[in-house]
């Protein structure tokens, strides 16, 4: 049977894609649980709240960073947003 129909399908790729995601938030808190024990509610909510970007690239780092750099990199903001035309 031929998954080409199932490749090429935006819905197909959005189930995959978030099921990656999911993934990689549960692997990251996993990672930090292992450890640093209990987790903060800011770190578990900075956590669910990021892409998969920034998950990718933090979590070799969270191998061997102190909490402290992995809770400020994951509170923050994202910047690489395209840039607005100016008019």
């Amino acid at each position: 049977m031929s998954t080409d129909i199932l490749d090429m399908s935006p819905l197909w790729q959005e189930a995959v894609d978030q099921g990656a995601l999911r993934t990689k938030r549960e692997d990251m808190r996993l990672l930090l649980e292992k450890r640093f024990g209990t987790l903060d509610p800011d770190i578990i909510a900075a956590i669910d709240q990021a892409d998969f970007k920034k998950l990718r690239d933090l979590f070799l780092d969270a191998v061997t960073d102190p909490l402290d750099a992995i809770r400020a990199r994951l509170l923050q903001p994202e910047t690489d947003t395209p840039e607005q035309p100016q008019q």
